[in-house]
């Protein structure tokens, strides 16, 4: 279970469990709330690290993958619920070696309400803290 503070990219700020979709032999699940920046695709997710790790503004790098991906919300910084956090890649950004993980997606929130929503996967990406390369 990873319920600790994350990278500058994306931050996890809590961890929940999740009974509602338990079975009695499966390994407990945790709901993480995070922040971050959040992509509909991996390879949106790799665009962004490849311009940040170019040392572009995270908020140049974001419109640049969205311009790119001819969605103006195909990534996008986002508060969310999620499970099921699997990394799937890894690259360097700014010198700091970091992951692009896939998470299932359960609800929204924008700091005073939940919106729930179907889960879906997105992609996130978390710097390893520590790890200088």
């Amino acid at each position: 279970m990873r319920c600790s503070l994350g990278g500058s990219i994306f931050l996890v700020l809590s961890c929940l469990p999740v009974h509602a979709q338990e079975q009695a032999n499966s390994p407990r699940r945790w709901l993480e709330i995070g922040q971050g920046i959040v992509c509909d695709t991996p390879e949106q997710v790799e665009r962004f690290v490849a311009l940040r790790g170019k040392g572009m503004d995270v908020t140049v790098a974001l419109h640049t993958v969205n311009n790119e991906s001819r969605g103006s919300t195909a990534c996008d910084i986002a508060l969310v619920a999620f499970t099921d956090s699997k990394p799937i890649a890894e690259s360097v950004i700014q010198g700091k070696l970091a992951s692009i993980v896939q998470i299932m997606v359960h609800a929204v929130g924008n700091g005073a309400t939940w919106r729930t929503i179907p889960a879906h996967a997105r992609y996130t990406v978390e710097v390893k803290e520590g790890q200088i390369i």
